[in-house]
């Protein structure tokens, strides 16, 4: 997801029929936001987050 350089909140929007070789497809939102000023602590949201980037991803889940 993204660069790495912040936070995301991912959710979980759906699930898709999986292969035979593994058990799950969900699909995932990634709602990412910039690094706060501290890094080393997850900071409580705040109104003043701003969103940077908005990912869709699937994601292959208890495969062999």
């Amino acid at each position: 997801m993204g660069t790495g350089s912040g936070y995301a909140d991912i959710v979980e929007i759906g699930s898709e029929n999986p292969p035979w070789y593994c058990n799950h497809s969900n699909i995932y939102i990634a709602f990412e936001f910039p690094r706060n000023e501290i890094q080393d602590v997850v900071a409580e949201p705040r109104g003043s987050d701003r969103l940077q980037n908005i990912e869709l991803f699937p994601y292959l889940e208890e495969c062999m």
